[in-house]
């Protein structure tokens, strides 16, 4: 049993003091003494050998003897396995995309707008918002007063109008004098049709604001 006992707890120690280090004494002819040092790792295995190293040398240096001595590790610390690169991510297909014109009256495209999303439906929603952020932009400052927005031709996501117009009115006074502008967008399924929502719009918003017969609304180019 006993015999069974020392046989468990010296196998149990040669599993934990899995790594090993060495040192040496050294002298001015080279190394003199080396030591095998046992641990956990190897920083506590060099611990150890640089304690055996330590205890020999300050036996030989007793009295003054051997002051050139000096003890020294001896092993070179292992190199770590390089870590196994993560997988790549797979990177999701592309979605569908859309394109929206710009459109002067005439026909003749001013700008483009590319809409990207996981569906042809959301991108040319996409795509139209761009589009009618610039107009509106344009629109505000003059520019462009009788262009629109339109998905290019070959597909219709939604059966949702695709036509983009906008108008705008002003409130004028007996003197002929600008006090307000109004503006409003619409969407049709025809120019004609989002224009003239649009200016119905535009035109209850200034009515509402008449007082008398000194102003009244007037739509403006």
């Amino acid at each position: 049993m006993k015999s069974f006992i020392l046989l468990a707890a010296l196998a149990f120690s040669g599993v934990a003091a899995a790594e090993s280090c060495r040192a040496g004494i050294e002298g001015r002819s080279g190394i003199e003494a080396v030591f095998d040092g046992r641990g956990y790792d190897y920083n506590s295995a060099c611990m150890d050998a640089q304690r055996q190293c330590k205890q020999e040398l300050a036996m030989r240096q007793r009295g003054g003897r051997s002051p050139h001595l000096s003890c020294r590790i001896l092993s070179i610390q292992p190199t770590p396995p390089r870590p196994v690169p993560p997988r790549p991510i797979p990177v999701p297909p592309r979605g569908e995309n859309c394109v929206a014109n710009m459109k002067a009256r005439d026909g003749r495209i001013i700008d483009t707008f590319m809409g990207v999303s996981m569906t042809r439906g959301l991108a040319c929603d996409e795509a139209t918002r761009k589009c009618e952020r610039d107009l509106f932009e344009r629109q505000r400052s003059g520019r462009n007063p009788y262009a629109y927005c339109e998905i290019e031709r070959g597909y219709n996501p939604n059966p949702f109008p695709t036509f983009y117009g906008s108008c705008n009115f002003e409130k004028v006074d007996r003197f002929g004098y600008i006090n307000q502008r109004f503006y409003a967008s619409a969407t049709g399924y025809s120019q004609y049709e989002a224009t003239e929502t649009a200016c119905r719009d535009a035109e209850r918003q200034c009515q509402v604001t008449v007082f008398g017969r000194s102003e009244y609304c007037r739509k403006a180019f």
